[in-house]
């Protein structure tokens, strides 16, 4: 027979201990939430590539550079996350709550700012963008289709992005898996009827995966900032926790300036790449974008159990146990190199 009394997964992960006990079940505890959230969202952006593709390589190509332009301007997001995520992660190890929201509020003000800056310049320079690549004319004009709705809702990425992160850091990683979920969910069913004009839906083409991505987001977002303003996690938010406070706004930034140059490097060699392989033609462009899907997909454990990591040693840290929190990020990284080995040699064959 059943205990009825036994916690649920959420119950017990919100009044977890997360400095104490087993540092594997802690990290495994903690990270599958965030693998399978960032799985999911994954999911989706195939999905898109699937329906946009009934289209033509020049819809998948332009789609794949869209993106790529997406990734380097989220770079400033990974900043803020990494920076807040440390300093949230941190307050809640040491039980001061008071700090973490405020660490919470800076986090919102300079998204906020971030997002309606990228809407303003995005809108604007949505065609030299695209065409400072080099492809060809239909695949910027598609291309351009795609960014200029995606850029006009950036605002309701950003929220989306600081909400889930945010929660997170708290040591909350099932309440964002159930919003992405639930959010993703919507997306892959509306896609395809913007897409492809299905039933009374309008045939939007690859606008209409912008569309349904955005449409998804702003949901998402309204789902975190309930969570958060209606105290349904651990931490809860109210307006006074959104007065711009300038040295936490400094310290976090400073945390986060390694991590953005780290994420830079990254997408910044990515487009690279993109715009040395443009004049081998359009299907090469889709090619690679398919295959940046898949990779993408692959190293969705690295995404979720980074994320854990972070949250862990912030809080272990926060409580004053700095050795819990090495031991925390060897686990962490000896887990994912011998997850990617894996994935490697399967790959190779």
């Amino acid at each position: 027979m059943s205990n009825t009394n036994t916690p649920s997964h959420k119950e017990s992960a919100l009044n977890r201990e997360w400095t104490q006990g087993s540092i594997i079940n802690n990290l495994l505890l903690l990270s599958w939430p965030m693998i399978v959230m960032e799985a999911t969202y994954m999911i989706s952006q195939i999905f898109d590539m699937v329906w946009v593709g009934k289209a033509g390589a020049s819809s998948i190509a332009a789609l794949g550079i869209a993106n790529l332009v997406m990734m380097l301007i989220s770079t400033i997001d990974m900043a803020l996350i990494s920076g807040s995520r440390a300093m949230i992660a941190r307050f809640v190890g040491s039980r001061d709550w008071d700090e973490a929201r405020k660490v919470a509020g800076q986090t919102y003000i300079l998204a906020i700012s971030w997002g309606l800056l990228v809407t303003l310049a995005g809108s604007l320079l949505v065609g030299p963008i695209m065409h400072m690549f080099g492809v060809e004319e239909q695949v910027a004009q598609e291309g351009m289709k795609y960014l200029r709705i995606f850029f006009a809702g950036w605002l309701s990425l950003e929220l989306l992005i600081m909400s889930l992160y945010t929660i997170q850091s708290t040591g909350d990683s099932f309440t964002p898996m159930i919003i992405e979920i639930s959010i993703r969910t919507v997306h892959l069913i509306l896609c395809p009827f913007l897409v492809l004009g299905l039933w009374v839906f309008p045939h939007l083409g690859i606008a209409g995966a912008a569309l349904s991505n955005v449409i998804s987001q702003a949901l998402g977002a309204a789902a975190g900032l309930w969570v958060l303003f209606g105290g349904y996690t651990r931490m809860k938010l109210s307006l006074k926790d959104f007065r711009f406070i300038p040295n936490i706004t400094w310290r976090m930034l400073k945390i986060g300036f390694p991590s953005l140059i780290s994420m830079l490097q990254a997408n910044f060699s990515m487009f690279v790449l993109t715009w040395i392989i443009v004049p081998f033609g359009t299907q090469v462009i889709a090619a690679n974008s398919l295959v940046s899907n898949v990779q993408g997909f692959i190293i969705t454990p690295n995404l979720g159990l980074g994320s854990a990591v972070g949250v862990l040693v912030g809080q272990n840290l926060g409580a004053k146990q700095p050795e819990r929190a090495v031991k925390t990020t060897f686990l962490g990284a000896g887990i994912l190199e011998a997850f990617l080995i894996a994935c490697g040699v399967v790959i190779l064959i």
